[in-house]
């Protein structure tokens, strides 16, 4: 099984990260930078890393993403500040 994470540097998205590989199983991720991390995890085999902004992918990256993935699991939020919660808000969906 492979499972491709939306949104593992943030506080959900690690603890998601951290049960999928401590069981063993295969993991995607999107992030828009490896320092969203732990190094504990950025070495291991279980683990493949895209960096990138998700809001900036196309419908041929989503494709790309999901085509060898069992399950899709986001943990995509919002940053807790001001801004955030109260700023235009960003579409972090994509229908075919």
């Amino acid at each position: 099984m492979k499972v491709l994470i939306l949104g593992a540097s943030g506080a959900t998205g690690r603890l998601v990260l951290k049960q999928l590989l401590d069981q063993g199983i295969e993991t995607k991720i999107v992030i828009r930078a490896l320092s969203g991390i732990s190094e504990s995890h950025q070495n291991k085999r279980l683990l493949e890393s895209i960096v990138g902004n998700i809001s900036e992918f196309g419908t041929d990256e989503f494709t790309k993403l999901v085509v060898d993935c069992d399950v899709v699991i986001s943990c995509l939020g919002h940053n807790i500040s001001f801004k955030g919660m109260f700023g235009e808000p960003k579409n972090l969906s994509q229908t075919a």
